[in-house]
């Protein structure tokens, strides 16, 4: 009888320790790794792309603004609105490429 629970015990520590070693690796496998603290002055050229970084649906972007403050990214763009028709609308947008977008699989921001 003593043997029987020896052996359940034995039997479900070693299924713990399997359960815990696949719940360690699937943690792993999706751990968070810091890609930019944007701590330095200027935009790191090795994680960053800026080509084409402003752009507006009607091409009249006046100013494209990317600059890093208190190791915050802060990305601007300005353009004038259509002074032909008060309908419709208009897009612009200012933004940063991943150097090496293959690598990123996800993203998180603050």
């Amino acid at each position: 009888m003593k043997t029987k629970y020896v052996a359940a015990l034995v039997s479900s520590l070693l299924l713990a320790g399997i359960a815990a070693a696949q719940t360690s690796t699937n943690l792993n496998q999706f751990a968070s790794i810091l890609y930019d603290d944007f701590n330095q002055q200027l935009i790191d050229p090795l994680r960053w792309t800026t080509g084409a970084s402003c752009w507006s649906s009607d091409y009249a972007e006046m100013e494209c603004m990317r600059t890093i403050q208190a190791g915050k990214l802060l990305l601007a763009e300005r353009t004038f609105g259509q002074r032909d028709s008060d309908t419709g609308n208009q897009v612009g947008l200012a933004s940063l490429n991943f150097a090496n977008p293959a690598a990123i699989k996800g993203v998180t921001a603050d």
